[in-house]
C-alpha cells in the first residue's frame, strides 16, 4: 500500500516581490515632490488597505499547502504576512527610514539640476547658501541645501551671524531645524 502522493516542493516567489515591490512602492511615492503628503496621507492609505488583504490570502495559500503536504510553498506564502506584522510593529521606523531613502533617491536624481541652480550664483558675494525645498506641510518643510561654508553642520545656533542673514530669507531662517550631511557641502535638512 502506497501513502500519499507528496506534490514537488516549491518556492513562491510572489509574496516575496509583494512585499518588495510595497516597500519599493512607498520609497519611490516618497521620493515625489511632497512625498510625505502624497505618502502619508493620500496613498499611504491606499497601500495599506491593499496590504492588509495580501496577508490573508497569503496565510490561506500557506494553509492549503500545509494540508497538501507542499512546505516549502507553505513557508514562502508566509513570507508576506510575516513581513506585514513587522512591518505593523514598528511603524514609526519603517516611515522614517522610506522617507530618508525617498530624499537620497531625490538628491542623486535631481543633483544635475541642483548643482547648476547652484553655480548660477556667483561665489564671489561670499560662501554660497541655496536652499530648496522638496516638500512640507502646513509649517514643517523638508529638502536639500547647498552650504559652501559648511556651517550647517555645527549645531543650530552656532553659526556666524553672516551665516544668518543669508539664511534669514530661507526655510532655515526660524532657526528651528536639523541637517545631515549628504555629501560635500550638500546637507539634507527639516524645518520645524
Amino acid at each position: 500500500m502506497e501513502g500519499p502522493q507528496v506534490k514537488p516542493k516549491e518556492f513562491l516567489v510572489w509574496p516575496s516581490a509583494v512585499a518588495f515591490g510595497f516597500l519599493l512602492s512607498f520609497v519611490l511615492i516618497l521620493a515625489l515632490p511632497n512625498g510625505r503628503v502624497w505618502g502619508i496621507f493620500l496613498v499611504g492609505p491606499v497601500l495599506a488597505l491593499i496590504a492588509t488583504a495580501i496577508p490573508f490570502i497569503a496565510c490561506w495559500v500557506a494553509i492549503e499547502s500545509l494540508v497538501q503536504r507542499r512546505y516549502r510553498r507553505a513557508v514562502s506564502a508566509l513570507i508576506f504576512p510575516v513581513l506585514s506584522i513587522l512591518v505593523a510593529l514598528n511603524f514609526t521606523q519603517v516611515i522614517r527610514s522610506s522617507a530618508v531613502v525617498g530624499e537620497y533617491v531625490q538628491f542623486f536624481a535631481g543633483y544635475p539640476f541642483f548643482r547648476h541652480a547652484v553655480a548660477k550664483i556667483p561665489p564671489n558675494q561670499g560662501p554660497r547658501l541655496v536652499v530648496f525645498t522638496t516638500s512640507g506641510f502646513i509649517s514643517m518643510s523638508n529638502g536639500i541645501a547647498f552650504d559652501e561654508s559648511d556651517e550647517m553642520a555645527k549645531p543650530v545656533g552656532e553659526q556666524s551671524a553672516a551665516w544668518k542673514v543669508r539664511a534669514d530669507h530661507t526655510e532655515l531662517g526660524n532657526g528651528v531645524w536639523w541637517a545631515k550631511r549628504i555629501l560635500g557641502h550638500w546637507y539634507r535638512f527639516s524645518s520645524d
